[in-house]
């Protein structure tokens, strides 16, 4: 994929949010597809120190009821990346509903692992539920060991940004938190 419009971008570092991506009915609708899927926990420790505590249920791409998401998502990104980072973006793994109910988090971590999770490229989180339903839950990037920027984020607002950066989601200290999280794949850079 080429591109006719000179790379730019007005934010840095490099996540950005973007608002208004689902509005709050699509929301509710997203957070309500919960209720006929198993949960999958995700738990994961190291050295006895608790890396990431949610509860998982994956959309797959493949699902015909799912497509108006994963439409929507894709428009938001292939029109943010058309302007910004010009990555050459070929496809959408199966996205992920999460919740965080209380005391569960994610630790610092980049979304980019071995096999498929290799071939990331941006990484989108939609913020599901309203502020006020919890406490808690902010999604943090690492800029440096004393600068570490929460996302101020509305229902429906996303947050987008490169696979390989830095970010953790803070412990949910009452209340119940929610988003739906794509990763966007690519063929390797070059």
């Amino acid at each position: 994929m080429t591109y006719d419009l000179p790379r730019q971008w007005d934010f840095q570092p490099v996540y950005k949010r973007l608002d208004g991506v689902f509005d709050a009915d699509q929301c509710a609708q997203i957070v309500g597809l919960h209720a006929d899927r198993d949960p999958m926990v995700s738990e994961m420790t190291v050295d006895s120190a608790s890396i990431r505590s949610s509860d998982l249920y994956w959309l797959p791409s493949d699902e015909t009821e799912l497509a108006w998401i994963y439409d929507r998502v894709r428009e938001v990104v292939v029109e943010f990346n058309a302007r910004t980072f010009q990555f050459e973006i070929d496809g959408c793994m199966d996205m992920q509903l999460t919740r965080y109910g209380e005391g569960q988090h994610y630790d610092w971590h980049a979304d980019l692992s071995g096999l498929g999770a290799s071939r990331r490229k941006l990484s989108v989180s939609v913020l599901l539920n309203a502020p006020k339903e919890f406490d808690g839950g902010d999604i943090q990037y690492f800029e440096s060991d004393t600068h570490k920027p929460s996302v101020p984020m509305a229902r429906g607002d996303a947050a987008i940004f490169p696979s390989w950066y830095k970010h953790r989601v803070l412990a949910v200290t009452r209340g119940v938190r929610w988003s739906l999280v794509s990763w966007w794949t690519g063929p390797p850079f070059r």
